[in-house]
């Protein structure tokens, strides 16, 4: 379970406050011999100022290098499920980039790469919706993890389940 507020936008916002308040958790999961698993999400803020996808990018790159050079996280899923990003992203739904298998393919390289930069020992994953929840962008879904997962330094994969049925929808990939 995620704290509430937990999402990046105090990064955003330089709210020193707020980040000392993630520093304590991730102290007190440290203190508890626990491992520590940062799955990204972005930022609220996107659904209702989209950003360029170029923008968008850049900013991915600098939130996860920063996330996991400040905690050295054990695993970091740093693409929670290209569908999940789409309304952050400017031109939603008429941008086709937007559903660009080697767009997301070359910037989970980017994100790949930022993260061993800084934390070489962290373990990198992707997740995928396990039954597209993104109506006609379900292509997507299916072509992602299958170039993803033939990414150099990509240590898991993982599906989202939203529901009982959604393990079938799994088999496919």
């Amino acid at each position: 379970m995620v704290p509430h507020g937990w999402k990046c936008q105090p990064w955003r916002e330089d709210d020193t406050g707020r980040i000392g308040g993630r520093d304590q958790v991730v102290s007190a999961v440290r203190a508890d011999g626990l491992g520590l698993m940062i799955a990204d999400s972005a930022s609220e803020s996107y659904r209702h100022h989209a950003l360029p996808w170029p923008a968008f990018a850049d900013a991915w790159l600098q939130r996860v290098s920063a996330m996991a050079a400040r905690y050295r996280p054990d695993y970091y899923e740093v693409v929670k499920e290209p569908g999940w990003y789409y309304p952050m992203i400017e031109g939603y739904p008429l941008n086709p980039a937007i559903e660009s298998v080697t767009a997301w393919t070359d910037l989970t390289q980017e994100l790949i790469s930022a993260v061993r930069a800084v934390s070489p020992h962290t373990q990198l994953g992707v997740a995928v919706a396990a039954a597209s929840p993104y109506g006609r962008r379900a292509s997507l879904s299916l072509a992602y993890p299958e170039r993803a997962r033939q990414l150099p330094g990509l240590d898991f994969l993982g599906f989202d389940v939203y529901g009982v049925g959604d393990t079938e929808h799994t088999l496919p990939v």
